[in-house]
């Protein structure tokens, strides 16, 4: 029987993922073609498409496990692992859903740290372990990440004592995870503690690590066999620890050595990926030869593969073997070879080892000098409040005075008030019943504001949440119909990509409709704000043609006259934006109404007033005279037949309002329709 190939699955499990009815069945197909790819740009569209599945799936250990597992992916695309975190928030209160919220956030922190100038990650480190002296968070996660942040800068400083110092911190947190929240973060840990105890030759710390990961990997493998990912495949992870242990042999038992050795040559025979690092390096072979002390065959390997690219990383300890070795072989020339080089390089790692401690002790210096500034402004506010304790004593003691006094005038003027008790008390009783009356009617009057604003952002709540969840189907609707479309048979190919433009075509104008629903409400409540910047007009028209210009008829131009009034491009104080949308949907609605003829959009500039004119001028059926004003106001359509909601020019007069501009129809204009927006010079 023939093997099938990666190729040959992938195209199975597409076809099965049609087939599929519900979206809890396309969740193990997905993870399937997750598994089954060769890169991590292959993996990214399959993971991409599970968060959205199983959030339609309402299975939440899932999306959270493909968020985590796209986030690893799309390390260097910021916005992306932005709306990865707004999503894993958004779910319901958890464990695990903390170390989700958590994983990215470290990962985020991580990616923007390596684009930093060192000046730059040297300032926010300082406050950093500044802000992480001042107190633990009360929570756990909170915790894990601010002392996570902590110990990924000092990485970019030093690795020296430290680093080792709050890594060790770390490791009491990690400790502390629920059993149902630490799937990530301790992988990533321990990863992190094996390689700089690898590197500072702490070997026990750093087998401990790596054993560690092992168990992590074997529970992982574990739980995905009883979860049917028979694609998933750990190989590269063993070999990575396997070898790393195998590089920290001065502290390995014989069998030890013997052990992961042989696992290591396990995987290089089923595993190409491990046999090609295992061939090209030979690394492991390095470490084991060394072990065993067989230095005769340890050296001509360690001189052929020395300058190989993937061991320059490693070359002061290859050099270390081969000084080793040479030395107990009597080979003068190699050893005296190697000790030149090594010291060349010993020397530029204890140029750098100096730095590093440097770094490491201006750090602390600077973080000291902070924590002194803090205990001196404490200090300064202590006694001002010291001070100010005074002067309310006295201020209290003349108060005191000034109300003796008044007292003593109170006690004379007693009886002759008390005369008037009468009058006043029936004056006090109706003043107490008008009062109440006022307060009802006040708390009446919040009751209502409380209940209209409440009302306001329920409607701006639910608008948006709407948009939320018809973009995300939607999303997927065209995804799967391009997939569906890019798989089909030839013999119905051209039908079904057909029936995909139509589903695009559609899913656009309902897009359309839920953007402009939400810019309405966004406008109404305030939540969009102005950006006023120089932009150029030519620029904007373009721009604004350019994105029009697809929908209109066949028959029908549309071009961009520039104003002959001027010379060169005009630069308007604007927000581009905002404008371009104004356009936009004055030329949008243009193409609605012009079936032959041609769409022009011009603009003049009146210096005297002080103003832009943009003009979009058509060829269609034109607008009477009495519905000029209508047509700006919310759902008005002249023609119900018509494609769109009424809603396009609305949103044109509430942004000319916000830019203190104006739009309208020129009426004298009987060629067509022409639409007018005046737009003020700053």
């Amino acid at each position: 029987m023939l093997m099938a190939t990666p190729d040959s699955v992938r195209d199975s499990l597409l076809h099965e993922l049609s087939q599929a009815k519900t979206p809890q069945d396309s969740i193990p197909l997905l993870y399937h073609l997750s598994d089954i790819a060769k890169s991590k740009n292959d993996r990214q569209q399959p993971l991409g498409i599970l968060v959205e599945t199983a959030h339609r799936a309402n299975n939440i250990p899932v999306e959270l496990d493909a968020l985590r597992n796209y986030c690893n992916i799309i390390t260097r695309d910021d916005s992306l692992m932005h709306l990865c975190l707004k999503i894993a928030q958004s779910l319901p209160p958890s464990n695990e859903r903390d170390e989700a919220i958590t994983f990215i956030k470290v990962n985020r922190t991580s990616s923007k740290a390596r684009s930093l100038p060192e000046s730059e990650k040297t300032k926010i480190l300082q406050e950093l372990i500044s802000n992480y002296q001042k107190g633990e968070s009360e929570n756990l996660y909170n915790e894990i990440k601010r002392l996570y942040e902590v110990c990924l800068y000092l990485s970019h400083s030093t690795t020296g004592g430290l680093y080792s110092e709050y890594l060790e911190k770390l490791h009491e947190l990690i400790n502390k995870l629920p059993a149902d929240g630490r799937k990530a973060l301790p992988t990533m840990y321990y990863t992190q503690l094996a390689i700089i105890y690898t590197k500072n030759h702490e070997y026990e710390k750093a087998i401990a690590a790596d054993k560690e990961l092992l168990k992590i990997i074997r529970q992982l493998e574990e739980e995905y066999k009883r979860q049917g990912r028979i694609y998933k495949n750990y190989d590269i992870g063993y070999y990575i620890c396997y070898r790393r242990i195998l590089s920290n042999f001065p502290v390995l038992t014989p069998e030890e050595i013997e052990y992961y050795y042989q696992r290591i040559i396990e995987l290089a025979q089923r595993n190409n990926a491990v046999k090609g690092d295992f061939e090209a390096g030979k690394r492991p072979e390095i470490f084991y030869l060394m072990a065993r002390k067989e230095y005769s065959k340890a050296l001509p390997i360690i001189k052929k593969v020395i300058n190989h690219p993937d061991n320059k990383p490693f070359r002061m300890e290859l050099l270390q073997y081969m000084i080793e070795a040479a030395t107990h072989v009597n080979d003068k020339a190699t050893l005296l070879q190697a000790t030149t080089q090594y010291n060349t390089l010993l020397e530029e790692y204890n140029r750098t080892k100096s730095a590093e401690k440097y770094r490491e002790l201006q750090i602390l210096y600077d973080v000291n000098e902070l924590k002194t500034q803090n205990a001196q402004l404490e200090l300064e506010k202590r006694e001002a409040e010291i001070e100010s304790g005074k002067v309310i004593i006295r201020i209290t003691f003349l108060a005191i005075s000034i109300l003796t006094l008044l007292l003593i005038v109170a006690c004379c003027l007693y009886y002759r008030t008390k005369r008037l008790a009468g009058s006043l008390q029936r004056s006090k009783q109706k003043l107490q019943t008008e009062q109440e009356n006022l307060l009802k009617t006040q708390k009446e009057l919040t009751i209502a504001r409380d209940q209209a604003e409440g009302a306001n952002r329920m409607k701006t709540l639910f608008i948006q949440n709407m948009s939320h969840e018809i973009r995300t189907p939607l999303n997927a609707i065209v995804g799967f119909s391009q997939l569906m479309a890019e798989n089909a048979k030839a013999g119905n190919r051209e039908d079904m990509t057909l029936y995909s433009q139509m589903i695009n075509g559609n899913s656009e104008l309902l897009l359309t409709l839920v953007g402009d629903v939400l810019d309405i409400a966004k406008m109404e409540s305030g939540e969009i704000k102005i950006n006023l910047q120089p932009c150029s007009l030519q620029a904007i028209c373009n721009l604004a043609v350019s994105n029009v210009k697809h929908k209109v008829k066949p028959g029908v131009k549309m071009h961009f006259q520039a104003d002959t009034t001027t010379s060169g491009d005009v630069c308007l104080m604007t927000d581009a934006t905002r404008l371009e949308q104004v356009l936009i949907n004055f030329l949008t609605n243009a193409t609605k109404f012009t079936n032959q003829g041609e769409i022009v959009l011009s603009y003049s500039v009146d210096a005297d007033k002080r103003q832009v004119i943009f003009a979009v001028t058509d060829n269609g059926i034109g607008i009477p005279e009495d519905k000029a004003e209508i047509i700006f106001e919310r759902f008005e359509k002249l023609d119900s037949f018509a494609q769109g909601t009424g809603l396009g020019l609305h949103i044109c007069r509430l942004i000319a309002n916000m830019l203190k501009g104006k739009v309208m129809v020129d009426t004298s204009y009987t060629g067509g329709a022409r639409f007018l927006f005046i737009h003020p010079i700053r």
